[in-house]
């Protein structure tokens, strides 16, 4: 991990110096091209205060105009494509929900029918309270945003529950692991252990146990002023403590990808011994393989395929976070008259704009997590699919009329 951040710290100095080359070509000039009076509304900074000419010097502000083409990309995607994926990923998991309910699939397994309804319902509340309002008050800071920054609770309320559904998200994906861990590792108890009372009982308490780790918001603020959106964060009277963040994306990043690579690769291990096993005693061709042993099979591979999906979507996002924590916390500078001090501040203040944007991108392809599932049930699942074909037969009924007419005409 060390290696893998300090690669992309040295890649980004590297494209960070292209950069400032490309726009240091004007800066010899006694007069700036870019007015000071533009960092306070250019959606660059998300600035809440204004700050002096020391520091945002000429050399800084043209740095940022030669990042508008990066900027306006980064910037139309968290806008509309984020609203394209909100209600995309809405409908989708409302889709999933009715049918992961309908009889055909629920009287299957009606333990992982019910970790799959409780993800995609807080999925959907991710979508709706994180990314859908976070949309809103950045596209409506005079209206939307101002309802939020005049009223301190509405605040509170709003960072609660975005802490809560996205931690709530991950650990259903965790606790589905942990399931199809003991079904595997101890398939003649799984019976007992991953019974429909423990499964509603573990859902239970793990949301209320999250429910008290996030209510910590209502007194601690972290680093709600940094939002990828680009509003204006809140004022607020809250204990301001900025190293909560190393607490942030441990809990929310690290350990959960962990633990979820880790339960992910016992699984497979057992699975890869007990199919060697299974090779070395001939019992593929002694004994047909059992319908309860298939399904099982299946929900193991959508249980994988939900797993990579989360983290390969997750994994750029939170490295490209730890790279821009260690950048803040070993490079911080603070401006100087002193020119050799001034010149480190304004590269550590160039590559916190770029870390910044690059980690604004990739938080645009980790919103998919939140309403690509149903992708997964339809390309894993038979019983899925079939629900699906059941009740949108439109499609599916042009295609077994084109094949009977070709049939027709062959004959």
């Amino acid at each position: 991990m060390v290696f893998c951040i300090t690669g992309i710290y040295r890649a980004l100095l590297t494209l960070n110096f292209i950069l400032w080359s490309a726009s240091s070509k004007s800066t010899e000039s006694s007069t700036c091209l870019h007015a000071y009076e533009n960092i306070t509304v250019s959606s660059l900074l998300n600035v809440t205060t204004k700050d002096d000419e020391l520091e945002w010097p000429c050399e800084l502000r043209q740095y940022q105009a030669s990042l508008h083409v990066l900027v306006s990309l980064v910037e139309c995607l968290l806008s509309y494509g984020t609203a394209a994926i909100v209600a995309i990923g809405l409908l989708l998991n409302i889709l999933s929900i009715s049918i992961l309910r309908s009889q055909t699939i629920k009287v299957a397994h009606k333990s992982t029918n019910m970790y799959l309804i409780a993800l995609a319902t807080y999925d959907s509340c991710v979508l709706i309270f994180n990314f859908m309002v976070g949309v809103l008050r950045a596209q409506y800071p005079s209206t939307i945003n101002k309802a939020f920054q005049d009223n301190e609770w509405l605040c509170l309320i709003h960072s609660v529950i975005v802490e809560l559904f996205t931690l709530l998200s991950v650990w259903m994906i965790i606790c589905f692991t942990t399931e199809r861990l003991i079904v595997v590792y101890c398939p003649l108890k799984a019976h007992k252990y991953c019974s429909v009372r423990r499964t509603k009982l573990v859902i239970i308490i793990t949301s209320f146990l999250v429910l008290l780790l996030s209510c910590h918001k209502v007194f601690v603020s972290g680093f709600e002023g940094d939002s990828v959106f680009g509003y204006k964060a809140c004022l607020t009277n809250r204990i301001q403590f900025s190293k909560i963040i190393y607490f942030y994306i441990a809990f929310n990043t690290c350990l959960p990808s962990l633990i979820i690579l880790l339960l992910n690769a016992l699984i497979c291990i057992k699975l890869q011994l007990a199919s060697k096993a299974r090779a070395q005693l001939s019992v593929k061709e002694t004994f047909p393989r059992s319908c309860t042993k298939s399904q099982d099979h299946h929900i193991t591979k959508t249980l994988l395929l939900i797993s990579i999906t989360y983290v390969l979507l997750l994994l750029p996002f939170g490295v490209m976070q730890m790279v821009e924590l260690w950048v803040k916390t070993v490079r911080h500078t603070h401006p100087s008259q002193n020119l050799h001090e001034q010149q480190s501040y304004i590269s550590y203040k160039k590559l916190g704009i770029l870390l910044k944007r690059v980690r604004a991108l990739f938080f645009f392809f980790y919103q998919f997590n939140f309403g690509i599932n149903f992708f997964v049930y339809i390309c894993n699942s038979k019983k899925f699919r079939k629900v699906v074909k059941r009740n949108f037969p439109g499609k599916f009924c042009k295609k077994r009329v084109t094949i009977s007419i070709t049939s027709s005409q062959t004959l």
